[in-house]
Order: C-alpha cells, then sequence, then structure tokens
C-alpha cells in the first residue's frame, strides 16, 4: 500500500494517453499504489479511442467575438448534430425500478399536448398495411378505409413517427413526419405506399387531412408496424422501440409486450432484465419472483459461458440482469461479475465504435467527474475529445457532457457548447439547457441570444414537433406553452441584467395566456416600475383569486387594489379572473374513464377501492415513493393540499406505490404526510393510470372519471377547483 496521496486526475489524464512524461514520484507512487494502477489503466482504455478524431481546439478569444457578435445583433441558426449511433440494446429500462421524476420534464412536455375525447367506433377508420410482417427495407402498400368526417377527401396525409433502434421514452429524440400520400380510389378506399428505412424497427402512425384540422389516431392509440426477422419474428428492436412507445401512454401493453420480446428472445439476457424491471415496477416487488429471475440469470450465464466469443451485449446484458436481482455482496453476483467483468474490459479497447461501449464509455465519464476536486475539470477535456471522435451524436454524451460542464463550474466556451449540442439532440428540452446557462451571469448574454433564436423557431409551424393525433391548430396552442415558457426564462435572465424593460416585454408575453401563479407574482413588481398598473392588477387578480395563493398574500393584493380601483372594479377583475381560470383549466381537460374497483389497502392494511376513498366527490389523486427525492421534498406540502381540498368539499388520496410494511411505516413516521394515505400493494392502480413516475398527479371528477393526467402540486388545486366551479362539465 503507497503512504502518499492518492494521484489526481488531473495528474492522471496527461499520462493517460502520453501527453506527459512519468515523473520519479509518480512512478515510484504507480508501482506502489494498486488503486491509482487501477484508475490509470481505466483512464487508458477511455482514452484509447478518442484520438481518432479530435477537432481543432477553439481559441481563448472566441467567446470575446461571440459576444460581440450578439452584440451587432447577428442571428445564428443552431447546427443539427447527425443521427445518434447507438447500440440494438437499450439500458433505458432499467431505470423504472426507481420510478422517480428526474427525467420527467421531457415527458411532461410531451404529454401536456391536448389529449382529444375518445370518440365511438365509427369516428376512427381501418388502415391496414402489406405485407403484414414487413421486414427492414421493404415497401409497404397502405390502405385506409376512412370514416366520415374524413371519406370525401381526395388526398389524405398519413403521417408517422419513425423509431430507431435505440430511441428513447417520451419522445425525447422523435421527430414526426409525412410518410405518405393516400389518395381516394373508385371503390371509396384511398391507398398509398411508404418504405420501411432499413433502420428503423418501429413506427407509429396517424391520418389526417391536408390542413391537418381533422385527425384519427386510432382513438388515441396509433397504428403501428413492427419489422420481422426473417423467421417471421417481430425483431428484439421492434419489440423494445413497441415497449418505449407505450411507456407512459399505456403501462399494461408497455408490460406484455415486454413479456412477448422475453417468450420470443429467451437467449438474451437484457430482455429479462428489462421485464424484470418492468414487473417489479407494475405489479410490485416479489422475493419469489426474483429468486425466479436469479435462477434463469445463472442458467444464462452458463449457457453462455460455453459460447466461443459471446457478442458484447450478451456480455453487457449478464451484468446488466446481475445488478437487478442481486445484491453487490452476494455469491451469485459475485461470481457473474467475476466471470463476466474481465471479458468486457477486453473487449472494450478492441472496438472503440461499438455503439454499447461509447455510452459505457459516457457513463464512465460522468462517474470521474464526481470522484476529486479535480475530477469534473479533467471530465470534461476528455469529454470534449470523446464527443469530437467516436462519441459525437450520441444523446447519452450530450447529456453527460452538459451535466459534466455544469459540475465543473465551467463559464466559458465548454458549457455553451455542451448546451447547444443537448439542445439539438434532445430539442423539446432546448430552453431549460439555456435555462441553466442563463444562471451563470458571464454566460447569460450568450443565453438570451440561444432564447431568442427559440422563439423565433416557436413562432413558425413546424409538423415535425407536432405531435401524431395532434391538429395544427393544437400543436399551435403547444408551441403557444413552450414559447411563454422562453419568454419566462428570457424575463428572469433579462431582469438578471438589469434591463427592466426588456423584462418587462418578456414577462408580458410570458403572462399573456396560462396559468402560472409564482411567474405572474414575479412579473407584477416589474409591470408597477414600467408603470403597466393596469397589467399588474389584472394578474393581481388572477394570483388573488387563485386557490392555492396564501390567504395573506391574497388580503394584501386586495388591500392595495383597493386603494387603486374601489370595491366594484376591483370585485369585477375577481370575478373575471375566476372566469379565466376555469376556461383555462377545462379546455385542456380530458376524459379517460377507470375501472371501478381499483384495488387500494389502508395504513392498517385493510382492502379498499378507489370509488369508496373518493365517494362521489372530486378528487386529487396522488402517487408516491419513498425512494424518489421529489416525491420525499413534496411530502410535507400534502397536508396543506388536503385541508384545502377538505374546505371545498373535495379529497386527496395518496397513494404509495408498494405494499405497506414496517419499512415503509417507519419512513412514514419520520416523513408524516399529515392526511390518510393508501397502499398500491397489488399495483392496480399504477396500471388503471398508466402510471409510470413519481411524483404524479391527477383530478378525478365526482364520476371518477380523470380529467386532469399527469400534473404537478402547484397546478391540481387550481384544477380541481375549476373543475368543481364547472359542475364536473
Amino acid at each position: 500500500m503507497s503512504v502518499f496521496p492518492h494521484l489526481s486526475l488531473r495528474a492522471l489524464v496527461p499520462l493517460s494517453d502520453g501527453t506527459s512524461p512519468l515523473s520519479a514520484r509518480q512512478r515510484d507512487h504507480l508501482a506502489a499504489c494498486d488503486d491509482c494502477r487501477t484508475q490509470l489503466r481505466e483512464l487508458r482504455a477511455l482514452t484509447a479511442s478518442l484520438r481518432a478524431v479530435v477537432g481543432p481546439a477553439p481559441s481563448d478569444a472566441l467567446l470575446t467575438r461571440i459576444h460581440e457578435r450578439i452584440e451587432a445583433g447577428e442571428q445564428v441558426i443552431l447546427p443539427l448534430l447527425p443521427p445518434a449511433r447507438r447500440s440494438v440494446v437499450n439500458r433505458g429500462a432499467l431505470g423504472l425500478v426507481a420510478a422517480c421524476a428526474v427525467a420527467a420534464v421531457a415527458a411532461a412536455l410531451w404529454l401536456a399536448r391536448p389529449v382529444p375525447v375518445a370518440e365511438a367506433g365509427a369516428t376512427t377508420g381501418v388502415l391496414e398495411f402489406s405485407p403484414q410482417a414487413p421486414r427492414p427495407g421493404d415497401s409497404l402498400h397502405v390502405t385506409y378505409r376512412a370514416p366520415a368526417r374524413l371519406a370525401g377527401e381526395r388526398v389524405l396525409h398519413l403521417r408517422a413517427r419513425f423509431r430507431a433502434a435505440n430511441d428513447e421514452s417520451y419522445g425525447r429524440t422523435n421527430v414526426q413526419r409525412l410518410a405518405a400520400e393516400l389518395r381516394l380510389g373508385a371503390d371509396g378506399l384511398h391507398r398509398g405506399a411508404l418504405r420501411l428505412p432499413d433502420s428503423i424497427p418501429y413506427a407509429v402512425f396517424a391520418v389526417e387531412d391536408t390542413s391537418a384540422s381533422r385527425v384519427d389516431d386510432h382513438d388515441r392509440q396509433l397504428w403501428e408496424v413492427l419489422a420481422h426477422a426473417p423467421d417471421g419474428r417481430p425483431t428484439f428492436a421492434a419489440l423494445w422501440q413497441r415497449e418505449q412507445e407505450l411507456t407512459g401512454r399505456n403501462m399494461e401493453l408497455a408490460l406484455a409486450t415486454s413479456r412477448r420480446r422475453a417468450e420470443l428472445y429467451p437467449e438474451l439476457p437484457y430482455a429479462w432484465a428489462e421485464l424484470y424491471a418492468i414487473e417489479s415496477y407494475n405489479l410490485g416487488r416479489s422475493e419469489q419472483r426474483k429468486r425466479e429471475y436469479r435462477d434463469r440469470l445463472a442458467r444464462l450465464s452458463d449457457h453462455w459461458a460455453a459460447v466461443p466469443n459471446p457478442p458484447l451485449e450478451i456480455v453487457d446484458g449478464l451484468l446488466g440482469f446481475a445488478a437487478q436481482v442481486s445484491d453487490e455482496g452476494d455469491s451469485l453476483g459475485r461470481a457473474i461479475r467475476a466471470r463476466w467483468k474481465p471479458i468486457r474490459e477486453r473487449a472494450t479497447p478492441n472496438d472503440p465504435n461499438d455503439p454499447g461501449i461509447i455510452d459505457a464509455r459516457w457513463w464512465r465519464l460522468n462517474t470521474i467527474a464526481f470522484m476529486h476536486p479535480d475530477s469534473a475539470r479533467a471530465a470534461l477535456a476528455l469529454a470534449e475529445r470523446f464527443w469530437n471522435g467516436a462519441g459525437g451524436g450520441s444523446p447519452t454524451g450530450a447529456m453527460v457532457g452538459r451535466q459534466i460542464a455544469s459540475f465543473a463550474h465551467d463559464t466559458g466556451l465548454a458549457r455553451v457548447r455542451w448546451a447547444d449540442r443537448n439542445a439539438a439532440v434532445f430539442p423539446i428540452e432546448a430552453e431549460f439547457a439555456y435555462a441553466d446557462l442563463a444562471r451563470e451571469p458571464a454566460l447569460r448574454r450568450v443565453a438570451i441570444a440561444r432564447l431568442r433564436s427559440l422563439l423565433r423557431s416557436f413562432g413558425l409551424p413546424d409538423d415535425a414537433r407536432r405531435a401524431l393525433g395532434a391538429t395544427r391548430r393544437a400543436a399551435a396552442r403547444q408551441d403557444s406553452a413552450r414559447m411563454r415558457q422562453v419568454f419566462r426564462i428570457l424575463g428572469d435572465a433579462q431582469l438578471a441584467l438589469g434591463d427592466t424593460a426588456a423584462a418587462r416585454a418578456a414577462y408580458v408575453e410570458a403572462t399573456a395566456a396560462g396559468w402560472e401563479p409564482a411567474l405572474m407574482q414575479r412579473a407584477i413588481p416589474v409591470l408597477l416600475t414600467s408603470g403597466d398598473t393596469t397589467r399588474a392588477l389584472v394578474l393581481a387578480a388572477r394570483v388573488a383569486v387563485d386557490p392555492g395563493t396564501p390567504s395573506k398574500l391574497a388580503d394584501s393584493l386586495t388591500r392595495r387594489a383597493l386603494i387603486v380601483l374601489g370595491e366594484s372594479r376591483w370585485q369585477t377583475m375577481l370575478v373575471d379572473a375566476r372566469r379565466r381560470m376555469r376556461e383555462h383549466f377545462l379546455g385542456d381537460a380530458t376524459r379517460i374513464k377507470l375501472p371501478l374497483d381499483i384495488a387500494l389497502v389502508d395504513s392498517a392494511n385493510r382492502p379498499t377501492t378507489l370509488e369508496r376513498v373518493t365517494r362521489g366527490r372530486v378528487s386529487v389523486v396522488t402517487f408516491w415513493s419513498r425512494e424518489c427525492g421529489f416525491s420525499v421534498d413534496q411530502l410535507p406540502r400534502l397536508a396543506q393540499l388536503s385541508a384545502r381540498l377538505r374546505e371545498r368539499g373535495m379529497a386527496l388520496v395518496p397513494i404509495a406505490t408498494e405494499a405497506q410494511t414496517p419499512e415503509v411505516a417507519a419512513f412514514l413516521r419520520n416523513h408524516p404526510i399529515g392526511t390518510a394515505n393508501w397502499f398500491d400493494a397489488s399495483a392496480r392502480a399504477r396500471r388503471a393510470f398508466g402510471q409510470w413516475s413519481t411524483p404524479e398527479y391527477y383530478v378525478l371528477d365526482e364520476h371518477g372519471v380523470v380529467r386532469f393526467r399527469h400534473s404537478t402540486l402547484e397546478l391540481v388545486l387550481a384544477q380541481a377547483v375549476a373543475l368543481a366551479d364547472a359542475g364536473g362539465e
């Protein structure tokens, strides 16, 4: 064991690629220190493929020139990155077990699009593809029998969302496109043709008229095509992408798809690892299930040990499966890691362009960034080199690189580059990447320029970002909502710069529609300072009527408004504000019927049903998990929400995403909710709601119909009140 302090990442990184000679002290230390030798070996393996393609290093003066060009009003269109290169096996679903909302920002945006009310059979047509089991690259002949509302159109558009082998859930990297024109024939049927791209194992479709004012989305189910293997089975990637598409939309079908994949591909470890994850989430944890899957893992390990040179994704699959069903120190986990980890380590430097290895390297860089005060800066240098080589264009890389730049507290070019890369790979999250930049004083002007560019893009209709099933009018509403979000971020950034006039203009746009009390509160003093008293009072009335506003704040706003307006005019503004709140929320409400017998248990493990708990009242249902930090943070606020709902004759129904156990009881003693809690022991409630992350909020009317879903703690009270005030209309 070495008596010297360990070598820092800052010292090890140059040693890993030969750019710095070993000093006598470093040589002596490495000879004596197993930890540093292991670290250096890992870094050398990591950097082996980074030498291939190295982009030119930017000069220190570049950021200054960027500022000068921004000040001159130059407009720049952000570049698009090439398609990501990723492996057929995706590790993302392993995170289902955590079921936390850390990745829910993109999901919330994707799911926030207006959802049409499900209509009866005659409102949807019949869409058929031939061949029914296509191979990748096949031409597809399409026949569509239109419902009455589309039957008279000479030309209809078939739109598609094509999913590549490793696209993620929630459509974070997907775009929609026109797949084919369907032309009306003499027999009353519409026909067309398209080619299933070689790289696309799965696609979903909707039909619409040429103006996109009438859309047939198969009653929100969408039509689908799965690529098939030569033996007639849907490909592994097709079934995986079907599961990804259904995640958050229909968890029961996602589970059924995962089971089908494991049935068709029983020899692939990842099929079982993913199935274990989604079963545990949808059906609850089970020691018996865990034992069964451990037995299967042992058999698979023995099977593949007898195969010479098994593919790397099999090795990764076995290690991933072991992480799912074995603890760090148990005998099975140790045996699997001892057998397969050395094989993966030997394979890593030999195939630097393998997509699975590329993702693994990105996650290794992410780990390095946490290891030492200098490690984030060292990892940032490696990440830049990797992006300019084999790791370029990777969604994992875009996410990890941006995170490392933030960890490194970079306030220069690297932070900007990674924000741009993240925005290009994940356009649905672009505003959040630039909001992060705007928090840094040195980068605030750059962020403002990027945000303005986003606003210009949202101002132009773009069918690529219009969701399948959404009309152009609905898409325009969604774009408008995103624009308001960007204006809010822009206003905050300009206010931080001291530009009150620009901040006022941004806040006016941000509050022109929507309903965000916290933003309204932030805008009021800026409007008053700018002399826009009328608009400030309108926002004050909206804040005052919001049921989530603390009574002291509402009283304070009322006292100030009465001085300016008098009782009569203020009351008129309050009435108008309540009407606006009701119209805003009910305009985006949905109608989703639930089963009547959703089973729950109370804290004493007595069975009941959701129907009995809500008892014909407007109710807020929230799912929470003690394993999710976001959930735990919000638990103390549930008591206040419950009290406010109870005052209005409504109910709060908190549901834990697990059974009642002594561990859960102990957790609740340390984190009291302050109101009755129920437990989804059978996971039936999660399946009925299509719930997949926590914390999650839903608003039910008095008939038990879901009217608002995937909501937030900040909005559910106002949604419930708007629904109750409207008489459940």
